[in-house]
């Protein structure tokens, strides 16, 4: 089973029929608008969480692990709200392998072709498909010595894994962002279709990415989860912050 996972809001440019039972993490704002969008797309989500403060996606994806995580512990798809992809075949097989590689217990980055020396994005750089380290918006000729080597993909933020090897690597790298996300999900209350987690304690988790918390500082490191990346060839747009698709 692959769990589809939103984070902060809807997911532009999806096809609908990949979004079966997602679990949406966003905003009280956003609460109603979500749910409606989700409705009509005919996608009812299994859980909508509502953060009373945005902590950054690494306390989002940790929220929704801690939802997910059961005894079939299934291969979360993470997706940031603000993407849309163009072609669905490539994306499709994109997960796909995402997902077989996820269910050995990788952590997986999805890795863009960059279309350009762009200083806006993240990069990825990997050999055989395992990450060798992750770069956060390099300057201009970081970016054009990448761009030009054709080795190096920008970070996309779409990931898949396990739950529980989400829960492990942000329990052992970030025990506090674990922890506060953890207590702020089992003292939170239900109101009806959607789960408020507990405002005190959630305030205690500090603000942080999925890079930041855990890809970058397991990337290279052979004694510790293994990162890796799968090519994602399919349109993709970060369509919340820049227009350039690849």
């Amino acid at each position: 089973m692959i769990q589809p996972v939103i984070l902060h809001g809807r997911s532009a440019g999806i096809p609908p029929h990949e979004l079966v039972d997602p679990i949406v993490v966003c905003g009280e704002t956003q609460s109603s608008a979500v749910l409606e969008q989700l409705l009509r797309a005919g996608t009812p989500p299994n859980a909508v969480l509502l953060e009373p403060k945005g902590r950054g996606t690494a306390a989002a994806l940790t929220l929704a692990a801690v939802h997910a995580v059961t005894a079939d512990d299934p291969v979360l798809l993470v997706m940031p709200s603000n993407h849309s992809i163009a072609r669905a075949d490539a994306w499709r097989r994109a997960v796909e392998r995402a997902g077989a590689l996820a269910r050995r217990g990788a952590l997986v980055a999805f890795g863009v072709p960059p279309a350009a020396p762009l200083t806006q994005y993240g990069y990825i750089r990997a050999r055989a498909d395992y990450v060798e380290s992750f770069v956060a918006r390099p300057d201009a000729a970081t970016a054009k010595a990448y761009f030009d080597s054709g080795e190096s993909l920008w970070n996309s933020g779409i990931y898949a894994l396990r739950a529980s090897a989400w829960i492990e690597a942000i329990g052992g790298l970030r025990p506090d962002v674990f922890k506060a996300c953890e207590r702020a999900y089992r003292q939170g209350k239900r109101d009806g279709a959607f789960l408020r987690v507990d405002a005190p304690a959630f305030a205690a988790c500090p603000a942080q990415s999925i890079d930041c918390a855990v890809m970058e500082r397991i990337a290279g490191d052979s004694s510790c989860l293994e990162a890796m990346v799968v090519r994602l060839d399919a349109g993709w747009s970060d369509a919340g912050r820049y227009a350039n698709a690849a």
